[in-house]
């Protein structure tokens, strides 16, 4: 009877104890979850009183609306001056003209020399002048130049003020005059007939004649006139 009475003890005892640990843990609870509540209400009202932007504009102050509109000029500022420094551009008035026209006028800025059109008309007058009609027809406007707005016909215009009456005048312009200087000489020496040719040099043989000693010139003028009849020429 004693264990017995023992173990009632024990299991009372263990019941109770097991209860106030269920009600400790559960007023324990109860208390974290007031505590929480409160902190996170304690920090919306701080940071309500930290930041006024954050505030209702209908319940902020009169020093905080200045703050909110100062702050937002303030960026607004940095943003501008951060698209300055970031911009690439080069802004143009006169000089979309004026800069163009010297290829046409050089005297305007001092320089003492002939024009895109005039010297087209020197260079194709100094040929034979049986062949003069044929290269006023194939005039090719080539390099980065070519890529300023109506430069075709502001050439033909010129050029067909200084050209005979009696011959077509005709400027071509390529679709990538940048390169197609480049583009044409590639193709030449793509040629199977220019290879075979005399005036053509490969690489490996340029570089051994220039480590020689001889000068540019000099290699090409061998080359070109390496078949010429003696007393003339390649020009």
């Amino acid at each position: 009877v004693k264990d017995v009475k023992d173990v009632s003890v024990n299991r009372d005892g263990g019941g109770k104890d097991g209860n106030g640990d269920a009600n400790n843990e559960e007023n324990g609870d109860i208390k974290n979850k007031d505590t929480q509540d409160n902190d996170h209400t304690q920090d919306e009202k701080t940071g309500a009183e930290d930041d006024p932007e954050d505030t209702n504009s209908d319940d902020e102050t009169e020093d905080q609306a200045k703050h909110r509109i100062l702050k937002q000029r303030e960026e607004e500022r940095r943003r501008q001056q951060q698209e300055e420094m970031e911009r690439q551009a080069l802004p143009f008035s006169v000089e979309r003209f004026a800069i163009p026209e010297v290829l046409f006028r050089p005297a305007d800025i001092g320089i003492q020399q002939l024009g895109i059109a005039e010297a087209i008309v020197q260079s194709i007058d100094a040929c034979d002048a049986i062949y003069r009609p044929a290269l006023y027809q194939n005039i090719v406007l080539t390099g980065g130049n070519a890529n300023i707005g109506h430069m075709k016909e502001r050439l033909e215009k010129e050029l067909r003020s200084l050209a005979p009456s009696n011959v077509t005048v005709r400027v071509y312009l390529p679709n990538e005059p940048d390169v197609y200087a480049w583009e044409g000489a590639r193709d030449l020496v793509r040629d199977n007939e220019f290879k075979g040719s005399n005036i053509y040099l490969d690489r490996i043989e340029w570089e051994a004649k220039l480590e020689s000693g001889h000068a540019a010139g000099d290699i090409w003028a061998s080359v070109l006139n390496k078949d010429v009849p003696s007393g003339l020429t390649f020009i």
